[in-house]
């Protein structure tokens, strides 16, 4: 298998610039190309050829303030891991721009986050874009463009993704001698930013088409005999034949149609400037503009080109990243000149920060509190202010021991060391001296200064039925009461109080018509209902007494956890899928609440398969993945790509089991893999789920597996 695991970030641009201005498009185009490459830029990842643009609006010559509205869209029909993704672009002419990544979208100059300079030469055509795809939103990328030009003669042997799974309206898949209308300068930038998490470093570089309006036949003619003229794609062509002609031209003989011309043997029009083509009408010399490859005798450009007959070159890329230095070229060697430009060296404690030497440096934070009970320091642009003794505060007595509070040393006398001490006996004496013999206080003694003190203690019992009080002699005493809180004013009861409650006992002998003395449960349904589903509720027809038993909710299941709630009685919450259960005296797991006996395995619990996708034609250079049952379960089946288990079964995958290169990235159930020091990190799962995982170093060719865990 041949398939790509990287899914491709799509993106396009398309600009028609002309005198600082932009004619916005009737409709997006299509037919752009994007070669995007894996992190560290070696090799290509993917990409597509399927890429839509449209121009909203004019460039931007600086960098907008908040609430600048995007000048351009980019779509493509093809999804990302699952997903459509969408994004926002600003688009720049000709001049240095550096954005933020931390910013809001339309605010792309706030300053926050790191900085992305971009320095779009004459001619070229930058961009800011934000991706947005899944939990990824607002991802920064900046890029630069050549126009009218190939891959190949911007980029020379970079690779250039030429996949057809995805192709122009044509049919035809790109290459890197297609002529774009804009191709992407790989050595000045398509680099996702940091916050792109899995997809950091990887680097999208898009080559854009700009469609053009339906030709007009009569416009086409360009009045020459010796040409075919016709309308390709919204552009007029003129195909030159060789027919015989008349060129009118006393500079020429035998006229015959040739390379467009007619004409014979031409007089001598060479002005010797490379970016003319030099001919002669009517004995007249004339010298018409081309776009031939040149040399502009300037070492700092690249790429030289002829337009409006002048030889001129792409400037040269010296950006070295630094803000403290002011980037040049010289004789074709970059100069990083030091400057003295306000910056950040990223410490927040730090401040005033200023280009210095070509470093950037700020002045130390002052956190100096002034207490010598402290030392002082900053951590992420916060004083700190750490509790310590200075030596200062060292007295030299073996009886002390030195501290420091509130700016100022103390000295508090160790008893242990030095008991002869004066303050060190002063509540000696305290168990008599301060014992005052009255059970209603707690003695105590102050041993700084030795002076007694008597804090009379509390009798509040919290219970209504009592009055709390304390005798000298015995202490707390709590005599039974009934308040007058418990005072009912109905002659048929007689009031009481117990435990911290008030009772109200009916007197059948003064109200022998009342019902409880009667029917003492007459009222038990709406007297003794507790409201309580979780009790049965009872009244004693001797008594009247009402009482609530609490029902029981055990269920026999040792896959549920059995409670009662008062509103709706009793429950039943399922367990955990995989606890562990008995059923019939046998020990087993718990599914959806249902105790399941182990299965019993006659066969497999590890198995090693090479995921179909054979590439490579070596078995060696193949990628193995071997899984192995960790604990209770069994593999069932398992074939080049699939891997069949019993239920509750827990895989432990091995990615790496073969003997040739290891996989350079995978996913698992959609999500990238994550990665440690050794590479990608295997799951190991008790889940079904789709893992792939491709090797791009393989002899013989990229090798891509796709396979598939499932549940019996």
């Amino acid at each position: 298998m041949n398939t790509r695991k990287w899914l491709y970030i799509l993106a396009a641009f398309v600009l028609c610039i002309s005198i600082g201005a932009v004619q916005a498009m009737a409709a997006p185009t299509y037919g752009g190309n994007m070669t995007a490459y894996g992190p560290g830029g070696g090799f290509v990842a993917g990409g597509t050829n399927d890429v839509a643009f449209e121009i909203t609006g004019p460039l931007y010559t600086s960098v907008p303030g908040a609430g600048a509205a995007m000048n351009g869209t980019i779509a493509s029909d093809n999804a990302f891991f699952g997903g459509i993704w969408t994004t926002q672009v600003w688009l720049y002419g000709p001049g240095t721009y550096t954005v933020y990544d931390g910013c809001a979208p339309g605010n792309p100059g706030c300053g926050t986050g790191t900085a992305l300079t971009f320095i779009v030469g004459p001619g070229e055509l930058g961009g800011h874009i934000l991706f947005n795809w899944g939990t990824y939103s607002n991802l920064d990328l900046v890029t630069v463009w050549s126009p009218n030009t190939t891959w190949a003669t911007v980029n020379g042997t970079a690779p250039f993704f030429t996949g057809i799974d995805n192709t122009p309206p044509d049919g035809a898949p790109n290459t890197k001698d297609t002529v774009f209308s804009w191709v992407s300068i790989k050595s000045k930038g398509s680099t996702m930013t940091p916050e792109a998490g899995d997809m950091t470093d990887y680097g999208p570089n898009f080559n854009l088409q700009v469609a053009a309006p339906a030709c007009v036949p009569a416009d086409c003619n360009d009045s020459n005999a010796c040409t075919t003229d016709s309308c390709n794609a919204g552009v007029c062509e003129h195909t030159n034949n060789t027919a015989s002609c008349s060129d009118n031209n006393a500079c020429t003989t035998g006229d015959v149609c040739s390379g467009g011309v007619c004409g014979g043997t031409a007089m001598n029009c060479n002005d010797s400037n490379a970016c003319t083509t030099d001919t002669c009408n009517a004995g007249v010399c004339s010298h018409s503009n081309n776009n031939n490859t040149c040399d502009d005798n300037n070492a700092c450009t690249t790429g030289d080109v002829c337009s409006g007959g002048v030889c001129a070159g792409v400037a040269m890329n010296c950006d070295d990243n630094n803000a403290c230095t002011t980037d040049t070229c010289n004789a074709g060697v970059c100069v990083h000149t030091n400057n003295t430009a306000s910056c950040n060296d990223n410490n927040a404690c730090t401040t005033g920060d200023v280009c210095s030497g070509g470093v950037c440096a700020g002045t130390a934070m002052n956190c100096d509190d002034s207490n010598i009970c402290t030392t002082d320091g900053c951590s992420a642009g916060v004083c700190t202010h750490t509790p310590t003794v200075p030596a200062s505060c060292n007295d030299n007595n073996a009886c002390t021991s030195d501290g420091c509070t509130a700016n100022a040393c103390t000295h508090t006398v160790d008893c242990a060391a030095c008991p002869a001490d004066p303050i060190c006996n002063k509540c000696s004496d305290a168990a008599t001296r301060c014992n005052d013999n009255d059970a209603c206080t707690t003695d105590t003694c102050d041993s700084a200064t030795g002076a007694c003190g008597h804090t009379a203690i509390s009798c509040d019992d919290n219970d209504i039925c009592t009055n709390d009080s304390c005798v000298p002699a015995t202490g707390c005493a709590h005599t039974a009461t009934v308040p007058a809180s418990c005072n009912d004013n109905n002659a048929c009861t007689t009031d009481g109080c117990t435990a911290n409650a008030c009772t109200h006992t009916v007197d059948c002998a003064a109200c022998p018509t009342d019902p409880i003395c009667d029917n003492k449960c007459s009222d038990a349904a709406t007297r003794c209902n507790d409201n309580d589903a979780c009790t049965t509720d009872t009244c004693d027809s001797t008594t009247g007494v009402c009482g609530h038993t609490a029902i029981s909710c055990d269920d026999d299941n040792t896959c549920t956890t059995d409670s009662c709630l008062s509103a709706t009685g009793c429950n039943y919450a399922a367990n955990a899928d995989g606890s562990a259960c008995t059923v019939n005296n046998a020990a087993g797991t718990c599914t959806a609440g249902v105790c399941n006996p182990p299965t019993v395995c006659d066969g497999v619990q590890s198995v090693t398969i090479r995921g179909g996708g054979q590439k490579p034609s070596s078995v060696d250079q193949q990628i193995q993945t071997e899984f192995t049952v960790v604990g209770d379960g069994c593999i069932v089946d398992s074939t080049a790509n699939m891997v069949t288990i019993t239920p509750g079964t827990t895989l432990q995958i091995n990615c790496k089991a073969g003997n040739g290169p290891q996989p350079t990235f995978g996913t698992w159930k959609g999500k990238p893999l994550p990665r440690d020091a050794n590479g990608i990190v295997c799951p190991s799962t008790g889940e079904a789920g789709r893992l792939i995982l491709t090797n791009l170093g393989a002899q013989g060719g990229r090798d891509t597996d796709r396979m598939i865990i499932r549940i019996q």
